[in-house]
């Protein structure tokens, strides 16, 4: 709701002014961060903002345009920072409840759900990774598994149906969208460049597979987390035969992405090297990032591991 106030002639005045009233749903803020960084300070209150604007019953995207789509990347990668930022499990279980309703057919999920306007089915991996990473998020900040046992039958049905897609190679997995939108080379140039397409939904095969193993466990299902973990080693195994290239390096792509996200998975032979190597194409940007947002999720997290939290700090 915007209220503008305006003379008769159709003419703002100087000292005019803007009301808006900000909704969204009633979720609880349960962070409140501080920083000596303006800088931060600010970019932590438009982020706080940006989710609250796009939590409306369902987590949708582009408040800005006329989409709101509850995509499942922008959710799937965003679920840790509203975890922690608001009060998160009975909207993230209300809608995980909408994410497997029983018309989905057994483990092929939509990009977007509802599944309306956009989107396909199946997904692009790293977007049906959604169902794994908000149960995940919701069991590791709340230590609450009850919404992963309504989703626990749908998670063994989505590992299942990816884990056939990858049995016929990991370069024919689904990547339609892959490390979405990248910053470009020139501004308003499109995309930047991405890695090898089937690289991200590899990555995201295993991190739902270690998702799953995790909270099973929590669960309390052992014989089953142990499952998981098994075949979570045996993927990071395939993804480092498919990726890594040598000295460092994940995917001939050159990207960032590619480099933060064979860390993330433990698929590194020599971790050191490979956190050198992203810190050099790190220098080589002069400390901007190339990554889309699959990349830039676990960069920071890469980063603080290598304890380069300057770099991480350059970065923002």
């Amino acid at each position: 709701f915007v209220e503008i106030n305006v003379t008769n002639s159709g003419v703002r005045p100087a000292a005019a002014m803007l009301t808006a009233l900000h909704f969204h749903s009633g979720v609880a803020l349960r962070t409140h961060a501080h920083f000596n960084s303006t800088t931060l300070n600010r970019m932590q209150h438009l982020a706080v903002s940006a989710q609250q604007s796009n939590l409306q019953t369902i987590p949708t995207d582009c408040d800005q345009r006329d989409e709101r789509l509850g995509w499942m990347g922008d959710a799937s990668l965003s679920s840790e920072s509203m975890a922690l930022n608001f009060e998160m499990a009975p909207f993230f279980s209300w809608w995980v409840r909408h994410v497997v309703l029983p018309e989905q057919r057994a483990g092929a999920l939509p990009d977007v759900v509802p599944f309306v306007r956009y989107g396909g089915r199946p997904a692009d991996v790293s977007w049906s990774a959604a169902l794994p990473s908000v149960a995940h998020a919701v069991c590791d900040v709340y230590g609450d598994t009850e919404t992963y046992r309504e989703a626990a039958s749908a998670i063994a049905a989505l590992v299942d149906e990816v884990g056939v897609e990858a049995r016929a190679g990991l370069g024919k997995m689904r990547t339609p969208y892959g490390d979405w939108c990248p910053p470009p080379a020139r501004m308003g140039k499109g995309q930047g460049r991405k890695p090898s397409p089937p690289l991200t939904s590899a990555f995201s095969y295993a991190l739902m597979v270690q998702q799953a193993a995790e909270l099973a466990r929590a669960a309390g299902n052992a014989s089953e987390g142990a499952r998981y973990a098994s075949l979570g080693r045996e993927i990071v195994s395939n993804f480092h035969t498919a990726f890594y290239v040598g000295n460092g390096t994940f995917d001939t792509s050159g990207t960032q992405t590619a480099n933060v996200l064979g860390l993330a998975l433990g698929a590194a032979p020599d971790v050191g090297l490979a956190r050198r190597r992203l810190l050099s194409l790190l220098r080589a940007r002069r400390t901007h990032y190339d990554t889309g947002i699959v990349g830039f999720k676990f960069l920071f997290d890469v980063l603080d591991q290598a304890q380069a939290h300057d770099a991480a700090l350059a970065v923002l």
